[in-house]
């Protein structure tokens, strides 16, 4: 996987996250290409200040370093301002909402973790991922909503077979 060893140090850091996104797309089994990787991350203080140090470790810059310096302090960012993007090279991407669009203690607490070799990724529950696709109205979106509530129509139709 892409990401491992992002997830492995997120993990390592004890940051609590939740993958978003195309990456979560492809985790509830709809492969399609991705180019970044989105977390919701908490918000506290010490989540911040974590993730950030990990960001330095893992030697990722900010796009916008006074937008990741507002997510350190937690000062409210600039109108319309919602991702902070970090990046290690052109293909390693990570966009992290600093302004969530979801309750994050609620969607922790409904999160699915993934697990492959050794590998724990929390990620957003199946409702909440297809609720927040069809939030963000993108042709993108609209096709991962598609092919989840497909998949799921066919999943129940294996049960009840």
């Amino acid at each position: 996987m892409h990401f491992e060893e992002i997830f492995r140090a997120l993990n390592k850091g004890k940051i609590r996250y939740l993958v978003i996104g195309g990456v979560a797309v492809n985790l509830y089994g709809h492969m399609r290409a991705t180019m970044d990787l989105d977390l919701l991350i908490s918000l506290d203080p010490e989540n911040r200040k974590k993730f950030l140090t990990l960001m330095k470790e893992l030697k990722f810059r900010s796009i916008k370093p006074s937008l990741a310096r507002k997510l350190l302090l937690g000062e409210y960012p600039p109108k319309g301002i919602k991702v902070v993007t970090f990046f290690r090279d052109e293909f390693e991407l990570i966009d992290v909402f600093i302004q969530s669009p979801i309750d994050f203690e609620a969607a922790y607490k409904r999160r699915k973790i993934f697990r492959s070799d050794r590998l724990s990724i929390s990620t957003v529950s199946y409702d909440l991922l297809i609720s927040m696709k069809k939030d963000a109205d993108r042709e993108i979106d609209m096709f991962d909503v598609r092919y989840l509530e497909h998949a799921r129509r066919l999943k129940k139709r294996g049960k009840t077979e």
